[in-house]
């Protein structure tokens, strides 16, 4: 188990992050789908956790029928889930009766993170990122692969921006999605460590990568209202940090 579990974080001033709770459990990586977060425990499955009071978390119940899964990525419509790192490799979940989860398909590959845009995937795999089309979700289809410089190790997309980290380097790369199917890097900047799975919020409209940084336990925030040119924010100790997910002003932590 990790040292905290989740940890749900206020980020309304994200120079100045704060904790507001931690549940103590098992958790590689965490999604939110509403008032429910979702927990990748590697072979324990999903932990599904209710966050309507963010400083009192629960559980609400455990998908055991899902494989090992490490990472997760969760649709705008909160009813497909893209789970990375299964025993499969990565695959199309059917979530939108999410006691019942039901695997559509799955693409054989060595998976490390995924994100969700519309009816692409973009899949963290190999060091690269694979751009597939789910829009028939028991059917993917690989459009095209984005070659990032030393190993990417996660992603995370708002818009047509996607924030893209590289596990050798500590750099974050600002990739641009104009092209849904043909991304490009447009900017970056480096923070140390080894930097992992991210997210994308917006605060008082700015939009915001937040990193989760386990080499240095910490969540990192850099802006990123300008992709051309991202900037270093502020940071918090999680004793850990697995992965991240956030709503607004409030960011989960996979500690």
């Amino acid at each position: 188990a990790n040292a905290q579990g989740l940890a749900i974080i206020d980020i309304s001033n994200p120079n100045t992050p704060r904790i507001l709770s931690n549940k103590g459990v098992t958790a590689r990586a965490v999604g939110v789908a509403g008032n429910s977060a979702l927990l990748a425990q590697d072979s324990l499955g999903i932990e599904v956790i209710n966050i309507s009071n963010p400083i009192a978390p629960t559980t609400i119940t455990t998908l055991k029928n899902q494989s090992a899964s490490t990472h997760l990525a969760i649709s705008a419509d909160s009813k497909t889930a893209v789970v990375a790192g299964t025993s499969r490799g990565t695959d199309i979940v059917d979530i939108s009766n999410s006691e019942y989860p039901k695997i559509l398909s799955s693409i054989p590959d060595t998976s490390v993170d995924a994100a969700i845009s519309g009816n692409i995937a973009y899949i963290v795999a190999g060091g690269d990122v694979k751009v597939v089309d789910i829009s028939q979700p028991a059917n993917p289809v690989l459009v095209t692969t984005l070659v990032t410089p030393n190993i990417a190790s996660g992603i995370a997309i708002s818009g047509s921006t996607a924030v893209v980290s590289d596990t050798l380097s500590g750099n974050v790369r600002i990739v641009s999605l104009s092209n849904p199917t043909l991304p490009v890097i447009v900017g970056s900047v480096s923070l140390g460590g080894l930097s992992g799975k991210v997210a994308i919020t917006e605060v008082g409209g700015k939009k915001y990568g937040l990193i989760a940084n386990a080499s240095l336990g910490q969540l990192q925030i850099v802006d990123i209202s300008t992709p051309s040119n991202p900037q270093a924010k502020g940071s918090i100790s999680t004793v850990s940090a697995m992965d991240v997910t956030a709503v607004g002003s409030i960011a989960y932590v996979a500690a």
